[in-house]
């Protein structure tokens, strides 16, 4: 039996409603190049419009994104787009679903602040290329403020903070991170003006993990290679950038500092609350004559974070890791994105 004969034998007020449901929900499809937001079948997004579209709708909607799976089906051109604005554009209406960028690459944004502004979902094989970002104090390739997941991204694009402060920063994956990034790599010049320059990351108090930065860095103070100021986790990296600064600059890192809070006793915020912890993570000594870490807190940890010449660095097993990294003889480690 055909859906049309079985729908002709229900009652009306089910074949009506039956329509009806039906009409939205391909309605709800037409509006991608295909899937249902399920994770079997992401809403499939393969043209600018439909990019332009699925971001104001998170823009629009705080619950849109909740629960629902999102995939890029082809390369995205933002050529001559002067609309664009970052998906999630605040904490309340952030990305809470699960976007996978399939190696496909978002380019040519023009003065944006990101991709993603806010995310508490999972954002993951991405790729930012052909681009220049120039704005403010808050500016990244990937995401801005990251308080869940970024994964297996890339930019290879310029990234250009014009002004700053100490709540600012410039980063080539990200500005503010509170999550997890991995398994990420920066090839783009990160270039700020004031605060808290990075590679992977402007200002971390989440996790950062086996990620690569080769565009090179520079900034007035907190500048690093992976991040500009680290108050969380920044473990097996790798560096093979130059980086250049005024002030508190590092081949790996600017500033490794403590997350500190208000301390009841004292009523000074002096009671630490987590230590900034780096750990494992290497650099070109080549092409980066400054110390490694650039300041450091009295408590803050920091093991085993090392320079060595391009000889070196192609000669010997960094990381051990083969589930993280490709380590060959003769070249230099790369992520393993698989």
């Amino acid at each position: 039996m055909t859906d049309i004969m079985k729908l002709r034998q229900m009652k009306p007020t089910y074949f009506i409603l039956a329509i009806v449901m039906a009409f939205s929900a391909s309605c709800r499809s037409q509006n991608f190049a295909g899937g249902d937001g399920t994770e079997k079948k992401p809403y499939l997004i393969e043209n600018k419009e439909q990019f332009k579209m699925f971001a104001e709708k998170v823009n629009s909607d705080s619950s849109f994104s909740k629960g629902k799976f999102f995939a890029l089906k082809k390369d995205i051109s933002l050529k001559g787009d002067t609309t664009f604005i970052a998906i999630g554009k605040s904490r309340i209406f952030a990305f809470y679903g699960c976007f996978d960028g399939k190696e496909h690459c978002i380019s040519d944004m023009k003065d944006s602040t990101a991709i993603f502004l806010y995310n508490k979902g999972v954002i993951k094989n991405l790729i930012l290329k052909n681009s220049e970002l120039k704005g403010g104090n808050q500016i990244a390739g990937i995401c801005a403020f990251n308080d869940s997941i970024i994964e297996k991204c890339i930019n290879y694009s310029t990234i250009e903070g014009k002004s700053g402060d100490k709540g600012g920063g410039v980063g080539g994956i990200c500005v503010f991170n509170k999550g997890l990034i991995t398994k990420c790599s920066n090839y783009g010049r990160i270039t700020g003006r004031i605060f808290n320059t990075g590679g992977i990351c402007s200002f971390n108090s989440g996790r950062i993990e086996n990620c690569l930065n080769e565009g090179s860095i520079s900034g007035n103070t907190r500048n690093g290679s992976i991040c500009g100021y680290n108050k969380g986790i920044i473990k097996n990296c790798l560096s093979l950038s130059s980086v250049a600064g005024q002030k508190e600059t590092g081949a790996i890192c600017g500033s490794n500092d403590n997350e500190t809070e208000i301390n009841k006793e004292t009523l000074r915020r002096d009671k630490i609350k987590q230590i900034g912890n780096i750990e494992n993570c290497f650099f070109n000594t080549d092409s980066c004559n400054v110390e490694p870490i650039g300041i450091k807190a009295e408590k803050s940890i920091d093991t085993n974070v090392v320079g060595y010449n391009t000889e070196k660095l192609k000669s010997v097993t960094l990381f051990n890791d083969s589930a993280n990294w490709i380590e060959k003889k003769g070249k230099y480690p790369r992520i393993n994105t698989k």
